[in-house]
């Protein structure tokens, strides 16, 4: 019998958590993951060119619209980046909703 390797054990970590699609950037570090997911019919490896698509690509329910309200804030200092404020949280239904009306726009999404 073959010895498990950690990226196989990770592997079936995901899949027991009902994982079925793994968003990354292939490079040295995952090949070992990607190796492991390659034959398994169960879990899906989505290839992205960016760490920072890989994490929106799998927040947005792989690609279909969400009801998410996000900011992005910056403080630029001499030209650079200071500070850094984000928020992300879901929009209110319109059950939810204390004045009746959506917090952007003029309907709700969900």
């Amino acid at each position: 019998m073959a010895k498990k390797r950690v990226a196989d054990v990770l592997v079936d970590t995901l899949i027991a958590a009902d994982v079925k699609r793994v968003y990354g950037l292939v490079g040295d570090s995952l090949n070992g993951v990607t190796d492991s997911i390659r034959p398994r019919k169960d879990l899906q490896w989505v290839p992205v060119r960016h760490e920072e698509t890989a994490a929106f690509a799998a927040g947005a329910g792989y690609g279909r619209p969400v009801a998410w309200i996000a900011a992005d804030i910056v403080r630029v200092e001499d030209g650079r980046l200071a500070e850094h404020w984000d928020v992300l949280q879901d929009e209110a239904t319109k059950a939810e909703s204390k004045s009746g009306l959506p917090m952007f726009g003029d309907h709700f999404t969900g």
